[in-house]
């Protein structure tokens, strides 16, 4: 088996594939983290994943050079989605208690 290294820093690499042209795709681990991984013409390259996934792994490569792979989501929404669900909780906190007030008011009767 040929070592051929990994990203800078990383501690695991892994080839999972391989095209008439030599490129190799797979990942490499740095701190805890996979990343999908190409090796072609000497150099290491990051291929990186989805925005926002922490995982990714390059699993096969074409005699064109697309790869195929996965990327995990990240469980952390962005913070634009916080912005958008922060208004949204509020307005049915509000919805709920106006119901709750509602249900609770006293009518008064007119007396002859």
């Amino acid at each position: 088996m040929i070592d051929l290294g990994g990203l800078p820093g990383s501690s695991l690499s892994e080839a999972e594939g391989i095209n008439d042209a030599g490129q190799v795709v797979g990942f490499s681990v740095v701190d805890d983290v996979t990343y999908a991984t190409e090796w072609s013409g000497g150099s290491v390259i990051n291929l990186g994943g989805l925005p926002g996934s922490m995982d990714s792994g390059g699993s096969a490569i074409n005699d064109a050079g697309r790869v195929v792979g996965v990327s995990d989501e990240s469980v952390v929404p962005e913070p634009s989605t916080w912005a958008m669900m922060l208004p949204g909780f509020a307005g049915l906190g509000l919805a709920g208690y106006r119901r709750a007030k509602a249900g609770r008011a006293t009518f008064a009767r007119k007396v002859a």
